[in-house]
């Protein structure tokens, strides 16, 4: 069961959640998941956050927003067979960047397991030069950057 300020810290913003099992291609030959399977997690949930939030990927717009920067946290085990609950949301934006961070978590008992912040750009393809954050993504952020000097 997830602890007290494990819900308080639930996000309060749109979000998605998908549920998923540590699968024998996740794992190394402790049993345990090879670290590179939370990137494969991570990507599945943001991807299906944008779908969610209205944003397509459609190169006949002339922009994207690829990853820059990539950070996990692994803080506690995960086993061949485990059942997981994946949490996405976009936890910050500025003017031409969003922070997206998937929460993984055992699905039985609610605890955490990897966190994972996905740093991105929004930019124009013809050039890669960074724009603004389309509205439908910004309006989902729990909160938003002051602009820099």
């Amino acid at each position: 069961m997830a602890s007290e300020n494990d819900l308080l810290n639930q996000p309060s913003h749109p979000s998605v959640v998908l549920n998923d099992r540590v699968e024998l291609y996740d794992t190394d030959a402790s049993g345990l998941i090879f670290y590179g399977a939370a990137t494969r997690w991570a990507t599945a949930a943001q991807f299906r956050l944008f779908q969610s939030l209205g944003h397509k990927v459609d190169f006949a717009a002339g922009t994207t927003t690829p990853v820059r920067a990539a950070a996990f946290e692994y803080l506690g085990p995960l086993h061949l067979g485990d059942e997981i609950s994946l949490t996405a949301w976009i936890d910050e934006v500025g003017r031409t960047s969003l922070t997206v961070v998937i929460e993984v978590r055992t699905a039985g008992d609610g605890v955490l397991r990897v966190r994972a912040k996905l740093s991105h750009v929004h930019v124009r393809l013809a050039d890669m030069a960074p724009i603004a954050v389309p509205a439908h993504l910004a309006g989902a952020a729990r909160t938003r950057r002051q602009p820099g000097p």
